[in-house]
């Protein structure tokens, strides 16, 4: 569907809406945890910048890494300020001038838990009663009467009932009706046996300005709703990691103890929605500039010394494959001369549900294509599986698409003193056991990274789209424009390692890359949030 149809209010008021959400089910368990611990009014009371690390004992945090992350995010929220050397977790906080009069509205958040209840429901698990429904459809009333604080509290609150809620909507169509124009949706379709939670979701649109309910099955969207239909899918990657948002309380006061292994089911996130969001990212916003890398390697002569295999690390749900195999096939000269010059195309995943992803869509495209379980964060093992099918590294093109950020943290074997570097990455970086990494750990973390793979890449280089960090002072100044609170969130909280682009580029110098494409596919406010470069060894 069409954005230009809309008008551009229209558009503005849901993106916005939209925007809050995300904030909402990226915030609201870490201020809640944060709320009931007491930590938030011991903060209030504070005078001068609290150290963080002096409240982990004070308020038993267990897992010091997650604890500084949440100040990440009440930053990015324009809550919280942070002072001191954030490089190395030496973190000052203090409430910031708008972080004071929102503390005032923080009772708001006693809601939170009922909500979550209605979410876990719609999710598959037991309804809340109808006394507890009763008492949040009040909290909905007179939206639009409301302060801004208010109105952007209830979002916040009620965001992963209602975005959960509006994708059962948007799954059995009720976002494909004309805007204006009354029709008839049968709540039945939802499936939700309780009629109250229904209704509840209902009021909610009409509140935030989406629909006109004529009666009981009778429904008018108006032109911001309708406008609702594309920009929903930017809910999906938050909404694939509400199992990590619900968790957030154990994350800080509990000791970690499992850990995903290769292959293993994933309990932190929905993975087959995740990838499924992720592939849709590329279809709309890689593509392009993907085909321009891909045209000049497969037009380059002789054919005989172009790649053989192309190899995508995290392959999801197999679209980039199938997108570069399309392509060369039809838009090359390679593509000409398949018969004699074949190409086949490797998925490579960490985890079964994307294995099985990978392979059922390259089969169903008629791909050629071979996939094996494997981790971006140790490519020697990788080989070591290909080399067992009679593939050689010389033989290679590797791609990928927003993995290296999601790369297991080892510990590295020197330090930024050894590259004659200072730290600079702003972000926060907890390891899997939810310790604290230093920025500057996590910087030559990523220069050995990119080392491990130069002896691989050697011959036809790698191709990688990565998203980035940006300064949470723009997120913060832009809210209910942007989803970026969400991408720190979900990622922090499950290890992943997103950081500026700059530095980014800089630690691939460091490792001896260059890159021969340095593409920007997506930047916010004159900061890169998502980039693309074809990096070739420069130490050869």
């Amino acid at each position: 569907m069409d954005l230009t149809k809309y008008n551009k209010k229209s558009i503005t008021n849901a993106w916005s809406k939209v925007c809050l959400i995300a904030d909402g089910m990226a915030i609201n368990t870490t201020v809640y945890a944060l709320k009931i611990s007491g930590i938030l009014d011991f903060i209030h009371q504070a005078k001068v910048p609290v150290k963080v690390d002096n409240m982990i004992n004070l308020f038993n945090i267990k897992n010091r890494g997650y604890f500084h992350l949440t100040f990440r995010l009440l930053e990015d929220q324009g809550i919280i300020e942070r002072f001191g050397d954030i490089y190395h977790g030496q973190t000052k906080v203090l409430f910031s001038v708008n972080g004071k009069e929102w503390y005032q509205h923080l009772n708001d958040y006693n809601k939170l838990e009922g909500y979550i209840k209605l979410t876990t429901y719609l999710l598959g698990y037991t309804p809340p009663n109808k006394y507890e429904v009763t008492k949040l459809t009040k909290y909905l009333n007179n939206y639009n009467n409301k302060s801004k604080i208010e109105q952007i509290n209830i979002i916040h609150v009620t965001s992963s009932f209602i975005a959960v809620f509006l994708k059962k909507l948007k799954t059995n169509g009720f976002f494909n009706n004309a805007h204006g124009k009354e029709f008839k949706f049968e709540i039945n379709q939802l499936k939700i046996s309780n009629i109250d939670i229904a209704q509840l979701g209902f009021n909610y649109m009409i509140e935030l300005g989406w629909i006109i309910k004529k009666n009981e099955n009778n429904f008018i969207l108006t032109e911001e709703g309708a406008a609702l239909q594309v920009l929903l899918s930017q809910l999906d990657f938050t909404i694939s990691y509400l199992t990590t948002a619900f968790n957030v309380q154990k994350l800080l006061f509990n000791k970690i103890t499992n850990k995903t292994r290769l292959g293993d089911l994933e309990s932190h996130i929905d993975r087959l929605l995740d990838v499924t969001f992720s592939g849709g990212v590329y279809l709309k916003h890689c593509q392009k500039t993907t085909h321009e890398i891909i045209l000049i390697i497969f037009n380059k002569l002789p054919i005989n010394e172009q790649p053989q295999y192309i190899t995508d690390t995290g392959s999801g749900n197999g679209v980039m494959l199938i997108d570069i195999y399309n392509f060369i096939k039809g838009s090359t000269i390679r593509g000409m001369n398949l018969k004699e010059y074949p190409l086949k195309m490797i998925g490579v995943e960490y985890t079964n549900v994307a294995k099985k992803t990978t392979e059922k869509n390259l089969k169903k495209a008629n791909v050629p294509h071979l996939t094996i379980y494997g981790d971006i964060t140790f490519p020697d093992q990788i080989m070591h599986e290909l080399n067992k099918h009679g593939i050689k590294s010389d033989e290679i093109l590797h791609v990928s698409k927003s993995v290296i950020h999601n790369r297991t943290y080892i510990e590295p074997e020197s330090n930024l003193d050894y590259y004659s570097l200072k730290p600079s990455a702003n972000n926060v970086f907890v390891d899997k056991s939810g310790e604290l990494i230093d920025a500057g750990n996590i910087e030559v973390n990523l220069i050995e990274h990119f080392k491990r793979w130069s002896k691989w890449t050697q011959k036809h280089g790698m191709l990688v789209i990565e998203a980035h960090s940006i300064n949470p002072k723009i997120i913060s100044k832009t809210l209910g424009n942007n989803v970026f609170t969400a991408f720190d969130a979900e990622h922090g909280y499950s290890n992943q390692y997103l950081i500026e682009h700059d530095v980014y580029l800089k630690m691939a110098a460091n490792a001896g890359y260059n890159s021969s494409y340095n593409g920007v596919i997506i930047s916010y406010k004159n900061e890169v949030v998502l980039s693309i470069n074809y990096f070739q060894n420069c130490r050869n």
